[in-house]
């Protein structure tokens, strides 16, 4: 029995120096990987050599990140030496560095020009974006001729964050309802203020030809107030048609040609289905007549019915519609005159036959300088819109 428990203890304090053994293993293993990450300290600043505070650190293809406190410090942890850090801020460039064997990357934040210098409409004037504290959106006419749309309220969907473009209905050359972030009254108008080439516009989006626009600012705040006042209090939109530029005189041709169609159509049912469909009906209601559609149909189906003549009522509702835009300008400017003139056409059929929309517009900008304190000028817009149409009179019933 001695022998015994000398074995026994034996084998349990090899048993337990082995389960010490592989503890200590893995413990070795873990320390050895938590030292495998490389800190990554750092400073960013600008070119005035100046701390930026909340300056975005992140680990490129990851999500792992930080932010500079307000020493423009940093300090992150990466896998290894191939790692890559992004550094970006707001109207600043973004700026990629490699990790490499460096464990201190200063970096230097150049300041986004580009968007710095952007010129937009505040106003009765112009300033750099750069200078801007209100909530303001611009959008040139580089992104709105190249919306293939018949109005400018349509060109103007999705293009603008806060402003809401809506329509009552789908007529062609239908207008759209405006609100700036949102609606602001129950009972009032939610409208907000247009101003066309400094002037207050009272009239309609579609009355403006979209292919002379220019220029689309949106004043979003309450900023716009203390130029327009109680006007602005649902924002305003500035809009600039185009002007000409100094140098030889530009003819220029821009147009397009489309087709829409209906994206979904109902299965109807052909005649027999229909007259099918009759029988069953007047059989459950006990009609004794019900397998004789000849004593109960209209008499204007009769005729078709005997004849086996069918009608198509989608066909000859629905159509494929063409949509197509046209516009000749001639512009130009020396040192003393500047001037910009277009004829425009737009023609939009409706996917329902008898539908549609014309609409033919002059636009005429001319400036003329006539000494160091005079300048005239004439902003004309001329508009004539057709809607057209056709009406049903007549329809009967069985």
């Amino acid at each position: 029995s001695c022998m015994r428990s000398f074995f026994k203890i034996d084998y349990l304090k090899r048993k337990v120096s082995k389960k010490i053994f592989l503890l200590t293993f893995f413990c070795f293993i873990s320390v050895a990987f938590i030292n495998a990450q490389i800190n990554i300290l750092g400073t960013v600043t600008d070119s005035k050599n100046e701390p930026m505070i909340g300056i975005s650190v992140k680990l490129k293809n990851s999500t792992k990140g930080t932010i500079t406190d307000l020493d423009g410090k940093y300090s992150i942890e990466v896998p290894d030496s191939k790692s890559v850090l992004v550094f970006s801020f707001i109207s600043y460039k973004t700026k990629e560095v490699a990790v490499g064997n460096q464990r201190i990357v200063d970096v230097v934040l150049e300041e986004d020009t580009e968007t710095l210098d952007e010129v937009v409409v505040v106003g009765y004037g112009t300033q750099k974006k750069s200078d801007l504290t209100g909530g303001i959106s611009s959008v040139s006419s580089d992104k709105i001729d190249k919306i293939p749309a018949v109005t400018l309220g349509q060109r103007l969907q999705g293009q603008v964050a806060g402003l809401n473009v809506t329509s009552s209905n789908y007529q062609p050359g239908e207008d759209a309802k405006f609100s700036i972030r949102g609606q602001k009254s129950l009972s009032g108008s939610n409208d907000p203020l247009i101003i066309l080439d400094g002037i207050p516009f009272n009239g309609s989006m579609t009355e403006i030809d979209q292919n002379s626009v220019d220029n689309i600012s949106v004043l979003k705040d309450a900023s716009s107030a203390t130029i327009y006042g109680s006007r602005a209090a649902n924002g305003v939109i500035l809009i600039t048609t185009k002007k000409g530029k100094v140098g030889k005189p530009t003819v220029r041709y821009n147009g397009y040609i489309g087709i829409q169609n209906a994206e979904w159509l109902p299965d109807l049912m052909n005649g027999q289905e229909n007259i099918q469909l009759l029988k069953d009906y007047r059989k459950i209601n006990g009609d004794k007549n019900w397998d004789d559609p000849t004593k109960w149909l209209h008499s204007a189906l009769i005729d078709n019915y005997n004849n086996g003549t069918e009608t198509d009522w989608l066909k000859e509702v629905y159509r494929t519609a063409i949509q197509q835009e046209h516009q000749l300008s001639i512009s130009g400017a020396t040192d003393a005159t500047n001037y910009y003139v277009s004829f425009g056409l737009t023609d939009q059929q409706g996917i329902v036959k008898y539908t549609g929309y014309k609409k033919y517009t002059v636009t005429s900008n001319i400036n003329q300088k006539l000494g160091e304190w005079l300048t005239i000028g004439v902003n004309l817009q001329l508009v004539e819109r057709d809607r057209g149409g056709q009406r049903p009179t007549h329809a009967y019933t069985y």
